[in-house]
């Protein structure tokens, strides 16, 4: 991670690798039964993330632009194998004035 404030300006970069262990699965066909469920899950994510703020450059203006990458599988809930989470986007951008 890396920041710099400076002159109402903020710059930031994080970077990150995670390894997942023991990510709960079931078995589909039995998702109610407990004896269906473990602990066998497993996954990672790497990513980095940017962002920049300005509410110096525009006169009573504020505006701020962030950028994300993310790699991640998972192998949990009720997946065959490793796969990408319906929830994660592998390229994010926000630019907000």
């Amino acid at each position: 991670n890396y920041q710099v404030m400076k002159n109402d300006r903020i710059f930031r970069i994080e970077g990150y690798l995670k390894q997942y262990h023991n990510l709960v699965k079931f078995d589909p066909a039995q998702p109610f039964l407990p004896a269906s469920n473990t602990n066998s899950g497993k996954g990672y994510a790497n990513g980095i993330d940017i962002f920049w703020r300005d509410k110096k450059t525009i006169k009573n203006g504020n505006y701020w632009i962030s950028y994300s990458y993310l790699d991640t599988k998972r192998d949990y809930r009720k997946f065959q194998a490793s796969a990408i989470p319906s929830f994660a986007s592998k390229h994010n951008f926000s630019a907000v004035y």
